[in-house]
Parts: C-alpha cells; sequence; structure tokens
C-alpha cells in the first residue's frame, strides 16, 4: 500500500515543531514526546505512529544523504 503526499507552505517555526524538535527527541531516544506532540494536536494514532516512523528513518539518515534516497524501512 502506498501513501499519499500532499505539499504545502510550512512555517519556519512549524518546521521547527513538527521535524527538528521532534527529530530530535527520537535521537535522545525520547519517543514518547513524539506521541504526545501529536495526541496533543489531535492527531489519530495510526498516523502518530507513521509520524514517529518517519522521523525515525529521519534520525538514521546521514546527513550527506541525499533527500529523494530515501525510504520508509
Amino acid at each position: 500500500m502506498g501513501y499519499d503526499v500532499s505539499f504545502h507552505p510550512i512555517s519556519p517555526e512549524e518546521m521547527q515543531e513538527w521535524y527538528f524538535t521532534p527529530l530530535s527527541w527520537v535521537q535522545q531516544g525520547q519517543e514518547e514526546k513524539v506521541l504526545a506532540l501529536a495526541t496533543q494536536h489531535g492527531m489519530e494514532d495510526f498516523y502518530a505512529k507513521k509520524y514517529l516512523d518517519t522521523l525515525r528513518v529521519g534520525a538514521e539518515t546521514e546527513p550527506d544523504e541525499l533527500f529523494d534516497n530515501f525510504t520508509l524501512r
């Protein structure tokens, strides 16, 4: 089963809140904070788990890897 992806404008503050800060939590082993953020914003459990999976991939991705080469594992 594939995933549909939509692209929309996002502010630098939203990038920090939804990607960079949660990514640092995953890197520090604080995944429960990611799920708490998702719950706080009303994200359904299924999507919260997918969000966490995506952040896990991001945490394992080397800084010099090309974005278009990453896949969800």
